[in-house]
């Protein structure tokens, strides 16, 4: 499905069970965290435009993979390095998400409040 997609990832790692896990590694990285995190919520939103389910509840990064080789306690499934591509530049990654109809959103900062600004 990922292929069919044409996710560019950069590595595949199955889990042992039932799902696949893809890294997209981008050459040239996000300014902050805000606009990393608005990345994967683009991609999600591809993944669900596309009837891909991915696990919303994963919200820090070193979440998002599995490490290849390691064994799962409670199942003894060890996971498996499906495909390890290069680096993903970020003209083809905002290219994907762009044929996709989405894009990285720019993060949204806090707006003027009624707070009282002590000095």
């Amino acid at each position: 499905m990922f292929t069919r997609l044409g996710l560019p990832y950069s590595t595949l790692v199955w889990s042992g069970g039932k799902s696949f896990h893809a890294i997209i590694s981008v050459d040239e990285g996000f300014k902050n965290a805000l606009e990393y995190r608005q990345a994967v919520l683009a991609v999600y939103r591809v993944l669900q435009k596309n009837s891909i389910p991915n696990d919303e509840q994963v919200k820090d990064p070193a979440r998002l993979s599995r490490c290849a080789g390691s064994v799962r306690v409670n199942t003894r499934q060890e996971q498996e390095v499906a495909e390890v591509r290069d680096r993903v530049s970020r003209n083809t990654f905002n290219a994907w998400l762009e044929a996709h109809g989405e894009s990285v959103e720019e993060p949204k900062l806090p707006t003027e409040t009624n707070y009282i600004i002590c000095k």
